[in-house]
């Protein structure tokens, strides 16, 4: 025995979920025209995107030297990067982003066995990764003498205009599966709501379960040429005054 639905008065079954996935299928299949134009301009579009080249940027860095223990090398090269240092950088440059989008344009690095710090900023344009580099060793250094009261840091090469290009991240077939699955996605979504503003009954169990009445009978589709057919030939029987039916 099934267990009933208190919202419907239907017994459920193990069949259940292979009928609603029928039903699912059938609204999909439906109008299947509209995922495959979805999907077909989302992955039209991922490729354009795809052949859209990126903007090139460059890196320029910054050597410092931090005569420092372990212990306190760890804390001065966290203090690089930190908002009371990027927030004066930002007001000194005049710069049109917040000093929490110029901190992803910056990385610190430790030479390894050396007390050597590598400080770089990535731009896409090299003359302000170069302003950008050299006023954040600046005013770090401003920082951490008022603040930690430490000294101990020599600027060993300053950044300059030679700086490095940076190869552009190849966008690969990435944007084309991402197009695909929007398009999918979305094609989805618009095919159900259309079917919930459709309240006509299609089958015998539309009529069971939302009219909550039993189905005593259906009449099979008549295609146009049949009809027509059909029709004659009760004319004929009728002018010849035969009985029509069993």
């Amino acid at each position: 025995m099934g267990q009933t639905d208190e919202t419907t008065g239907f017994q459920k079954n193990g069949t259940d979920k292979e009928i609603n996935l029928k039903l699912l299928l059938g609204i999909i299949r439906a109008r299947v025209w509209i995922l495959l134009l979805f999907i077909l301009l989302g992955t039209i579009l991922g490729g354009v995107y795809r052949l859209i080249p990126e903007e090139p940027t460059y890196t320029a860095s910054s050597r410092i030297v931090i005569k420092a223990s372990a212990e306190e090398l760890s804390t001065l090269v966290v203090m690089i990067r930190e908002p009371a240092v990027l927030e004066k950088v930002v007001n000194k440059l005049k710069l049109n982003r917040s000093a929490a989008e110029l901190k992803q344009q910056i990385s610190v690095e430790n030479v390894e066995n050396s007390l050597i710090s590598i400080v770089k900023v990535t731009d896409i344009n090299p003359k302000v990764a170069e302003q950008i580099a050299n006023a954040t060793v600046d005013t770090y250094l401003q920082e951490i003498a008022v603040v930690l009261d430490f000294t101990n840091v020599t600027v060993l090469t300053k950044a300059d205009a030679q700086t490095t290009v940076s190869s552009p991240t190849s966008r690969g077939l990435s944007s084309i599966i991402l197009g695909f699955l929007v398009g999918a996605i979305a094609a989805l979504g618009v095919i159900f709501f259309l079917d919930s503003l459709d309240d006509s009954l299609r089958t015998e169990r539309d009529v069971e379960q939302w009219l909550d009445l039993p189905v005593l009978g259906s009449v099979r589709r008549i295609k146009g040429k049949e009809s027509v057919i059909q029709s004659k030939s009760l004319l004929k029987q009728t002018a010849r005054g035969e009985t029509i039916g069993p």
